[in-house]
């Protein structure tokens, strides 16, 4: 398979790594994209992952991120401002997908999210990821965000991990 795919086009063999590199590393049997990846960490508040082959068709960095309550006191809610640049000019003007991954400190998955249509790439832009909690227990929550194919399971980008406290300054609108 390897020479049928050196003798393919850039942009088809690109597919196809992508499409190899997510059936063998990312399916986990729970179809959980970013599964494989909570065990990472890093002394840092916001970071990115590594690179992965075939996944570096857009670059993500987290812009903003914020914890605080809503104007319903019975929820928190979690907004992550991302960064994208998309360098694989095949991307652009089409609709992907992006899914966001909250844990506990000690790991426990709490929601995720992601958006229900998804949305059109440009070549540089800016997305929200946001998700509520009514369980105002929570304090602090870990984030992990990826581009993703419209499917949900094939990832376009890197991944990036955030760690977020709850700021009770003042409500969210």
């Amino acid at each position: 398979m390897l020479l049928l795919l050196v003798s393919i086009t850039t942009t088809t063999t690109a597919v196809a790594v992508t499409l190899a590199f997510n059936f063998g590393v990312f399916s986990n049997g729970n179809d959980d994209i970013l599964g494989n990846f909570n065990s990472i960490g890093s002394t840092s508040k916001i970071y990115a992952q590594p690179s992965i082959a075939g996944t570096n068709q857009i670059t993500i960095a987290a812009s903003s991120t914020l914890f605080s309550p809503l104007t319903k006191a019975a929820y928190n809610q979690l907004k992550v401002i991302v960064n994208y640049e998309t360098k694989d000019v095949s991307l652009i003007n089409t609709r992907i997908n992006g899914v966001m991954q909250v844990s506990l400190s000690n790991g426990s998955l709490v929601k995720m999210s992601s958006f229900p249509n998804g949305f059109i790439v440009n070549q540089t832009g800016t997305i929200q990821f946001a998700t509520s909690f009514a369980d105002k227990s929570i304090q602090n929550v870990k984030a992990d965000i990826i581009l993703t194919g419209l499917d949900k399971s094939t990832p376009l980008s890197n991944i990036i991990t955030t760690h977020v406290a709850l700021n009770n300054t003042g409500p969210l609108l």
